[in-house]
């Protein structure tokens, strides 16, 4: 074996490849955070405010602490969406999309310590235009997703209503609404039309009373005739709940009727003190 020494010969140790920190577990599942953060920033201002988004923004202007619906932190951080962004919708979502993505990161840790499936439901929020097939399955699946359509549309009429009334009647007149997405939609939305804040019993609503002076005529919203006749001398159908997206939710479906009602049977306070509900 001419040319070989044994001496020249040269030993490796054993060198271990170590994987770049960039795709390592804990680096993708940092990825996999920041685009969920990612996708619902961009996603998060299409169609409105779901309902119990309303009643979160408009209890995020009360502080208070404690709530009927959920802890203070809530509104709070609701509040600190109202002072950065006003009331833009994907600024109100911002935090949320924030703590979805700390969620996804740390159960994706919790499942790299147990051995469990990496698994993670899909985002329930859909992009596609809401006349899409791919939309009506996200609805049938995610039934509050149906709940962010038609508010705009609600306080539109309302105001409509508003307007075809004498000017006597305008100038005494409240607001009466059943739930809190009704209630908050007025609120946010009512004031470009000039629209008197709204009157509710129900969850933090009940706090802020009925006005002083107490209105003469009310518009009703989300009540049956059978219970709006219960309450007030008369009561006329003036509209019904609707959306440009020809989608049913609660509020086309459940209650759609809007009234015109004049002449509460019990005095304000006594219908006030029996009116407080919690949902």
């Amino acid at each position: 074996m001419s040319g070989f020494s044994p001496g020249a010969a040269t030993l490796y140790a054993p060198h271990t490849i170590r994987p770049s920190r960039w795709l390592g577990d804990v680096a993708i599942l940092v990825y996999l955070a920041m685009a969920t953060v990612i996708v619902h920033v961009l996603t998060g201002g299409q169609y409105g405010f779901q309902r119990d988004e309303l009643a979160t923004l408009e209890d995020a202007r009360h502080l208070a602490w404690g709530y009927v619906a959920y802890p203070p932190v809530t509104p709070f951080f609701g509040r600190i969406s109202l002072e950065l962004f006003g009331t833009s919708l994907t600024g109100f979502r911002f935090f949320a999309a924030d703590l979805a993505g700390a969620a996804r990161l740390c159960i994706g840790r919790v499942s790299a310590t147990h051995s469990c499936p990496r698994r993670l439901p899909p985002s329930s929020r859909a992009i596609n235009p809401v006349s899409t097939t791919a939309t009506a399955c996200a609805i049938e699946v995610n039934g509050d997703f149906r709940e962010e359509i038609g508010w705009p549309e609600l306080v539109e009429t309302v105001a409509h209503i508003r307007d075809s009334l004498s000017a006597e009647d305008r100038a005494h007149l409240g607001i009466l609404t059943s739930n809190y997405g009704e209630a908050g939609a007025v609120n946010l939305y009512g004031p470009q039309y000039g629209l008197p804040r709204a009157i509710s019993g129900v969850n933090s609503f009940w706090e802020q009373g009925y006005g002083n002076p107490p209105p003469q005529v009310v518009i009703v919203l989300g009540m049956s005739r059978e219970s709006v006749e219960k309450k007030f001398a008369a009561c006329q159908l003036s509209a019904q709940s609707w959306n440009r997206f020809r989608v049913q939710n609660e509020e086309t479906v459940e209650h759609p009727a809007i009234f015109v009602c004049r002449g509460l049977i019990q005095s304000w306070p006594n219908f006030w003190k029996n009116s407080r509900h919690f949902g």
